[in-house]
């Protein structure tokens, strides 16, 4: 990958999940989170970044202030002095970002340092001041300067246990590299933090992990530290959501979801669920609507029933005010009216029908349809339910040449009644009377 923008681009979008980068200098680490950003990168929770490095600075940086002074900010921040308006970006991929760094010392001690360093370079046996500090930038020490005291005072205080061991401190002794690594076991707090030397003069180093919070601030989640050549961790934390805070409190995958090569992706049951849905729907709605329709069926039974069992007061006529209508004159009506004047004179004139046969106490005479019914007055006034109804219907049905039919029942007149169709031949009385007359 080449140090600008557009490699660092197509490279990162052929990365799958798990990235670890190395660089030369913050200008090329600035350009790289930028990179993160512009590819969409930054903002999926399935990459991890890693940046290691051996500064001692953890997520701080040197910045360039163009004054005797040094300062320290965070990462991800612009530090040539020229403002892009580009670090919320930047801070995007931080957020992304683990440090792996040797254990870091705080901003104020940094400082405290590189004070020092500058004023004891004009004392002897440096004596260098004015030019000899060279310009603004030049009087910053080097980030690497507290590496170099922490090594001198090593060096220097192996001597003196050279010196203690022996009684006296010769070149010879000075020069054996042997003697000195081993002189130079032990420990003790130097200016890059706690410096841990073994029988043979290497460092046993101590690394800090360190990743951003959720309010943005460095967070030093986990300690690594080699004594013996094994590695120790000690986890800063007890919760942990609270590293993973800028991830949703959740971890990110050991594995990426279609694996390492892009082909292992699962199956897209999002079409599945779609169908599922559609099949819960249409359920829904044919369940809905099958209740509907059978609520709608019941209503319109009833009210077939009604139609059916119940006779409108309208459709009833009473034949005494219609003797001389035309209705009375049909065939059907002047037929049915010829078996109530059978049992007087006989005569088959409508005009000559007694009016007391056609209503009194506990019947009456009505046209319906044509015919002549016969309607029992009720004086007490029920109440028709649908149970009712179905039995009305059954009584309707019911038809037989020896069977007075039923024509149903009368509810909005002033009394109830009951209807039926009117007799021709007669009642049984009236039968009985005529077989024993002859």
């Amino acid at each position: 990958m080449a140090p600008n923008v557009h490699s660092m681009k197509d490279t990162l979008q052929q990365i799958k999940n798990l990235v670890v980068a190395v660089f030369d200098s913050i200008e090329i680490r600035r350009t790289f989170l930028l990179a993160m950003t512009d590819t969409g990168i930054s903002l999926n929770n399935e990459y991890v970044f890693i940046i290691p490095q051996l500064r001692n600075l953890g997520m701080l940086q040197q910045e360039k202030t163009g004054l005797n002074i040094s300062k320290y900010n965070n990462f991800w921040m612009t530090t040539n002095g020229v403002n892009d308006g580009r670090d919320d970006d930047t801070l995007k991929a931080a957020r992304r970002t683990i440090i792996v760094d040797l254990e870091n010392q705080s901003n104020s001690e940094i400082d405290a340092f590189n004070a020092k360093v500058v004023a004891e370079f004009g004392k002897p046996p440096f004596n260098c001041v004015n030019e000899c500090m060279g310009g603004p930038n030049d009087q910053i020490p080097a980030a690497y300067a507290r590496s170099l005291h922490d090594t001198t005072y090593a060096y220097l205080r192996a001597l003196n246990k050279t010196t203690e061991k022996f009684g006296y401190l010769t070149k010879d002794l000075a020069r054996n590299g042997t003697l000195i690594n081993n002189m130079s076991k032990g420990e003790f707090q130097g200016e890059t933090g706690n410096v841990i030397l073994d029988e043979n003069g290497n460092r046993e180093p101590i690394f800090v992990v360190t990743m951003l919070d959720i309010s943005d601030q460095p967070l030093n989640v986990i300690q690594i530290n080699f004594i013996n050549n094994t590695m120790q961790i000690t986890k800063n934390y007890n919760d942990e959501t609270v590293i993973w805070a800028n991830r949703g409190g959740k971890r990110p995958l050991y594995k990426p979801i279609c694996g390492y090569t892009g082909t292992e992706c699962p199956q897209n049951i999002t079409i599945y669920i779609l169908i599922g849905v559609g099949l819960v729907l249409l359920l829904l709605v044919a369940t809905l609507g099958g209740i509907g329709y059978a609520v709608r069926e019941k209503l319109k039974e009833k009210e077939r029933l009604t139609r059916e069992c119940l006779i409108p007061f309208g459709e009833l006529k009473n034949i005494k005010e219609l003797k001389s209508n035309e209705d009375m004159r049909s065939l059907e009506a002047n037929k049915s009216l010829k078996s109530l004047q059978s049992s007087q004179s006989g005569s088959t004139k409508l005009t000559s029908m007694d009016d007391k046969k056609l209503e009194t106490e506990n019947y009456v005479h009505f046209l319906y349809n044509r015919e002549v019914v016969f309607a029992i007055k009720y004086q007490v006034r029920v109440r028709i339910f649908n149970e009712d109804l179905f039995q009305l219907m059954k009584l309707r049905q019911l038809d037989h040449e020896n069977l007075n039919k039923f024509c149903g029942l009368c509810t909005d007149a002033p009394i109830l009644y009951a209807v039926w169709k009117h007799c021709q031949r007669g009642s049984l009385k009236v039968k009985i009377y005529r077989h024993f007359s002859w």
